[in-house]
């Protein structure tokens, strides 16, 4: 029998994160799930979202709840508009970015772990943290590696 046990969340419930100019309401993590699975409910403004950057040892997958994303995955360029789907599976570069005011998108990453970046990527930033290079770092620890430049 399994020690997981069930839960709910309602649409404004989980820890709120804000990371960048993007927030994440961190809804499912590593730890409530047996490391099976991590969700992310994103909200990005217009004209932004993550950098182009690749996983080892995670899959990820987006289900756009509200606007509109510019999505690259591998060599593929895409708008994804409500209610569409994305895979991106590990080892395949991939980004979005919000084409329109507030895109809002549930992320889904499997195995559970890499939810957790944005929380302590945050806490690192806050208050004059280390910089941008420091997270590209912890990053690279957590087996993802950008290939864009670092944020100023």
């Amino acid at each position: 029998m399994s020690d997981l046990k069930p839960f709910r969340l309602r649409r404004v419930e989980g820890e709120s994160v804000q990371f960048y100019d993007q927030t994440y309401l961190l809804k499912a993590m590593a730890a409530v799930t047996g490391g099976a699975f991590g969700l992310n409910e994103v909200t990005t403004p217009q004209g932004s979202g993550p950098r182009l950057h690749v996983h080892a040892r995670e899959d990820e997958a987006f289900y756009v709840l509200e606007g509109r994303l510019e999505v690259t995955v591998g060599e593929e360029r895409f708008e994804a508009d409500e209610g569409t789907f994305v895979f991106a599976s590990r080892d395949i570069p991939h980004r979005y970015e919000a084409m329109s005011p507030n895109a809002r998108q549930l992320v889904f990453v499997f195995p559970g772990g890499w939810e957790t970046f944005f929380r302590d990527a945050a806490r690192m930033l806050a208050d004059g943290g280390p910089g941008a290079a420091a997270v590209a770092r912890m990053g690279i620890e957590r087996g993802v590696t950008s290939l864009d430049p670092p944020r100023d």
